[in-house]
């Protein structure tokens, strides 16, 4: 910034200048210099003041000498230039200069020119008139009067602060007014100027910003994600931006390698200085520190960035609690370890989780460091494709592997791309490394198993593995998930390309040469090697692949032979032809052995098989596992899979006392359980499903008192032991597909612990237990297509019931005891979901309905019921209404438009529904309206005031004539479908509509023309409108293309595909038409587009020669 002003009114002017630069970040004691111009550089910012002592600068001006250079250069230099004009300034030529200079910054480069009128008005500055005319009248001998003329009324001419007439003449008001308006204009200039490629940020930024949106108290947020994610780059944005709002600011870079560098007494002493702008501070010890930030941080509002913190110590030397600091103060912290935020007291809320960038984001950061300003050819653009993929939206790759790429031929850029897919960039490898180097050792074998073998698999799954390594999977992986190097998905492991590719290049770099001597093995072609070869060493501790080519060539005994030390090995294979073929010899240190496809009766019997932790061998010959006379008790086995196996009976389980998982699903031939079963007390998983022969279960399974989930859908079984009740801690019962079960036993209802019991298809069941008291936890009780002729009064009994599924259970009776389910307090209050479809005979519905307050899903769909209750407005919460196919329904309640939340109503096939309630317009959340093939003659136009409403089907609707005049009002609509309906005419109002994307009219005979503007709907993509009496086209139809059979198709090409598509008609006119369309119309946008696509998809049919249009594309 640079200020010009003449020697007068120096207090006004230094009172601007402190204030400006006390904000900026920095401050100069003004009286010690003895010099008219004093510059001070900050980034972009400089700021110059003239005349602020007498000197002999001003001697030299009086003498009459021209401008400085420096001075002139710091003009150029300059952002921003604040103009003071008083009564003597004209009389300077020095500042008339400076004004000329100001002035021509302004007009070539729009150098920021900010007028302030002191003790002169405007008018006097613009015309020369006054004290101040007086002054600029004393330089009439000089031939520049002429240019500073043109200035002088050029920059009176530009907004600024006339003081006489701003805020009644208070100075200090006006200072303040010109500090803040130079504040916000610095704040634009330097968030733009620090890095012009900042991609993507803007809506980071202000998602941060919102959470520090908070009233008038100290807000503390934290930034989290991975190494090279951005956080940094986001900190100092986000500080760029909003520093300006208060009185101190601090931003505290790499505070991870500051610390160790250099200790916390050093960062504590930055900090200090920076807050209160003195030099040379002495911080005795971090204590002292300490002391010193509590006095001097609760003065101001402070805005304090610590950037890369990765331990708690830090955060308690320098903002060790929010009492340290004054109302207002906002504290942003950026680390990569989610656990030094929540150990500091920093709530979730207010943990920012940054999100990588997504396709398009990275696309643009690549190119601006690649390619800078030029525009890449077309095999660039494809190179580039690469690059962006390998990288998977981590901005530090994205900027190092396009600062190294730029300038560099395609060969150079073919070459690059291939060494990276063997070894990985360097300097992203360091970094990310940064995290792993702080775990523990326990902490980096368990990431070096997840990056090599389980990225995106089951958590489940995965713990069970870790469990078996010795770890405490829960405490692993959150340490890793807090420290960015993992993350869990739907319910899977999943972590960013480049850190698997890290965890993996670890590995590689241990033995770079010797295969064998590697801790891990996963690539399928390496293993084969291996273990053909017979390569491998006893430091190999784990092997994980999946499908193995020229198994037949292994000699897989002796090569598991010399991996004295293997731990883990997982064959998963599709088929058996790609897993090995089964050992004579397997490794004592062996903790978890999966082997899908086991080509032999039973295990090695050298295998002792005492450490072992998991055993699955699904899909396997497996007859026995060992001769079980000759094999100690397996105290360390907790997991076993013996799924689709052709076991006739379960093992003995004495051997195996420990078990805490038990799969035997679908082992076909399975007709008993070993009554030994019962030992298992420690049984948390039991699967029988599948076993389609097995008609009993144990009354010894009463003893497995820990178990959580039974399993035994699918099998004959015809009734459960009574001992069943003894499983006070099962949660989920599955007995889906049992369909010779015919009972239960009066003993479930001591299930306390129950959640889930899933009945579907038990087509044999013909009642409930009478009590059911003891289900006080039941929250899903499917039961749909049962053989149930009514349910028992005592299901009222179920307090916590959120889900009653009784679909297609034709052999129900009535009343269904509906009236005591929904008048029960306890289901009232919890159920959110009633599915009654197929239900034949339920042919009414009673008016307790309504005193389901939570109801967010309602099925009523195939059903024989007339009417609904008018008492259904009472359910204030529900989403989702379906009504599908329920032919005797004549009308809906009025009162169903109090349904506030209500998205989706499905009346499809309703076809004595002849009438929608005329306020439909009240149901504000509607998004999805479906009453296809009803009988309704008309839909009310309050249905404009459906601001949510997204899809609208009336498909088939044969007395529908006309839509509602104001469709078009819906803003939301993106898909009307009127197919075979008798539409007649489309509303004008519809080519208003801001996101349409298809309206169909296929098969609508009465339809004869299309409104005249709809190529005004910008988002339009499709027109149906085949088998109408449509004979031509609107005329500003351009930018669709038309193919035969009517679909008009607007001209897009996403990833450069253009299809060409000819469809047959029956109507020759509708076929000349369409070509005579393509020919005349469309004629070059179509060539355009053909030259501007990648990839070209013709489909070919029989008629397609016929056409001179597909003649033309082809």
């Amino acid at each position: 910034m640079f200020i010009s002003i003449y020697r007068d009114y120096l207090d006004f002017v230094e009172e601007i200048a402190k204030t400006v630069m006390w904000n900026l970040g920095f401050m100069q004691s003004l009286a010690k210099e003895n010099a008219r111009s004093l510059k001070v550089k900050s980034g972009d910012v400089h700021i110059t003041w003239s005349n602020l002592t007498f000197s002999s600068y001003y001697n030299d001006l009086c003498q009459g000498k021209s401008i400085a250079p420096e001075l002139l250069r710091a003009i150029e230099e300059s952002a921003i230039s604040v103009i003071i004009f008083s009564k003597n300034y004209a009389s300077s030529t020095w500042c008339l200069d400076e004004l000329v200079k100001i002035m021509n910054c302004h007009k070539k480069s729009g150098h920021i020119v900010l007028p302030v009128f002191y003790d002169v008005s405007p008018v006097d500055v613009r015309k020369q008139e006054g004290d101040f005319g007086e002054g600029f009248a004393r330089n009439y001998k000089t031939d520049k009067m002429k240019i500073w003329r043109e200035a002088l009324v050029e920059a009176a001419n530009l907004a600024g602060w006339d003081l006489k007439n701003f805020a009644n003449g208070h100075q200090a008001t006006c200072i303040k007014d010109i500090v803040k308006r130079v504040q916000r204009e610095l704040n634009q200039i330097t968030s733009v100027t620090v890095d012009e490629n900042l991609i993507g940020l803007e809506y980071r930024i202000e998602e941060v910003i919102s959470l520090l949106d908070v009233p008038d108290d100290v807000c503390m947020i934290g930034i989290w994600g991975m190494g090279g994610a951005g956080k940094t780059t986001l900190a100092r944005a986000l500080f760029d931006e909003i520093r300006y709002h208060f009185e101190g600011v601090s931003f505290l870079e790499n505070i991870r390698e500051a610390s160790q560098q250099y200790g916390l007494q050093h960062l504590q002493k930055l900090l200090l200085e920076d807050i209160t702008k003195e030099e040379n501070l002495r911080v005795r010890s971090v204590v002292d520190g300490k002391r010193m930030l509590i006095k001097r941080l609760a003065r101001k509002k402070i805005l304090l960035v610590l950037d890369d913190v990765n331990a708690l110590s830090q955060l308690e030397a320098l903002a060790g609690s929010f009492s340290w600091f004054d109302k207002g103060s906002r504290i942003v912290i950026t680390t990569r370890d989610e656990h030094v935020l929540v150990g500091h007291g920093v709530k979730d809320k207010n943990i920012y989780k940054i999100s990588l960038l997504n396709d398009n984001e990275a696309s643009e950061l690549f190119k601006c460091y690649a390619f800078k300003r030029s525009i890449p050819s077309k095999e660039y653009k494809e190179a580039s494709q690469q690059v962006v993929h390998y990288a998977t939206g981590l901005p530090l790759t994205l900027k190092v592997l396009g600062s190294f790429l730029c300038g560099k031929n395609l060969a150079e850029w073919t070459s690059a791309l291939n060494k990276l897919k063997k070894i990985p960039e360097k300097e992203t490898m360091e970094i990310l490394k940064l995290s792993y180097d702080s775990l523990d050792h326990e902490y980096q074998e368990a990431f070096l198993h997840i990056a090599c073998f389980f990225r995106g698999w089951e958590k489940d799954i995965v713990f069970r593995i870790l469990e078996s390594c010795g770890c405490y999977p829960h405490i692993v992986v959150r340490v890793l998930e807090q420290k960015s190097l993992i993350n869990i998905s739907n319910e899977r492991l999943w972590m960013h390309d480049l850190i698997q590719e890290m965890g993996k290049h670890i590995v590689r770099r241990k033995q770079p040469n010797e295969l064998g001597r590697r801790s891990r093995l996963w690539d399928p072609h390496e293993i084969a090697d291996i273990l053909k070869e017979n390569t491998g060493k006893e430091e190999i501790k784990a092997i994980v692949v999946g499908n193995l080519h020229e198994v037949d060539s292994m000699n897989i005994s002796e090569a598991l032979r010399n991996m004295k030390k293997l731990r883990l090995l997982y064959f998963h294979a599709m088929t058996e032809e790609m897993t090995p073929h089964g050992p004579e010899y397997l490794p004592n240190e062996l903790q978890w052995l999966t082997w899908y496809h086991f080509n032999l009766d039973s295990l090695p019997e050298s295998f002792h098989a005492n450490k072992l932790v998991g055993l699955e061998m699904p899909r396997s010959k497996i007859i026995q596992l060992w001769d079980w006379r000759k094999v100690k008790v397996l105290h360390n086995l907790k997991f076993l899979d013996l799924s689709y196996l052709k076991l006739t009976k379960a093992p003995d389980f004495n051997q195996i006392p420990n078990l805490e998982r038990l799969n035997l699903g679908f082992c076909l031939n399975l007709l008993e359980v070993h009554t030994s079963v019962g030992v298992l007390k420690r049984l948390i998983y039991l699967s029988l499903s599948g076993c389609s022969n097995l008609k009993h279960l144990p009354e010894s399974l009463g003893n497995l008192v820990c178990l959580a989930e039974l399993n035994v859908s699918h099998c004959m079984i015809e009734e459960l032991p009574p001992t069943i009740g003894n499983l006070y801690n099962l949660v989920q019962l599955n007995l889906s597909y049992c369909q010779n079960l015919k009972s239960l036993p009066n003993t479930i209802t001591r299930l306390h612990s129950l959640e889930t019991l899933d009945l579907h298809h038990c087509l044999n069941l013909k009642e409930f237990p009478e009590n059911l008291d003891g289900l006080e936890r039941l929250e899903n009780l499917i039961a749909s297509s049962i053989g149930v002729s009514h349910l028992p009064d005592a299901i009222s009994s179920l307090k916590c019931l959120k889900n009653l599924d009784l679909h297609h259970c034709l052999s129900i009776e009535m009343p269904l005891n509906l009236s005591a389910v929904c008048s029960e307090i306890g289901i009232r209050q919890n159920l959110a979901y009633l599915n009654l479809s197929c239900c034949i005979q339920l042919k009414e519905f009673p008016e307790s309905i309504g005193n389901l307050e939570n109801l967010t899903k309602l099925d009523l769909s195939h059903n024989m019921i007339p009417e609904l209750p008018s008492s259904i407005g009472n359910l204030t919460k529900l989403i989702r209404l379906n009504l599908t196919c329920c032919q005797n329904l004549k009308r809906l309640p009025a009162t169903i438009t109090r349904l506030k939340d209500l998205e989706t109503v499905q009346l499809h096939g309703c076809i004595s529904l002849e009438s929608l309630p005329e306020n439909l317009g009240q149901l504000e959340s509607l998004e999805n309206l479906i009453v296809s093939s009803t009988g309704i003659r008309s839909i009310p136009n309050s249905i404009s005031r459906c601001k949510h409403l997204k899809n609208l089907n009336v498909h088939d609707c044969k007395s529908l004539t006309y839509l509602p005049p104001a469709l078009g009002d819906i803003e939301s609509l993106e898909v009307l479908r009127a197919s075979s309906s008798a539409i007649m005419g489309i509303p004008d109002s519809i080519c208003s509509s801001k996101s349409l994307r298809i309206l169909d009219f296929r098969c609508c005979l009465n339809l004869q023309e299309l409104p005249t503007y709809l190529s005004s709907i910008e988002s339009l993509e499709e027109v149906y409108i085949s088998g109408t009496r449509v004979s031509e086209l609107p005329p500003s139809i351009d930018g669709f293309k038309v193919t035969k059979g009517f679909m008009i198709k607007k001209l897009t090409h996403p990833d450069n595909i253009l299809w060409s598509i000819t469809r047959d008609l029956k109507s020759t006119k509708m076929q000349e038409l369409g070509a005579s369309l393509v020919q005349k119309e469309f004629k070059q946008e179509l060539l355009r587009a053909i030259e501007e696509s990648t990839i070209i998809v013709i489909l070919l049919s029989k008629n397609y020669a016929s056409s001179t249009g597909a003649w033309m594309n082809l």
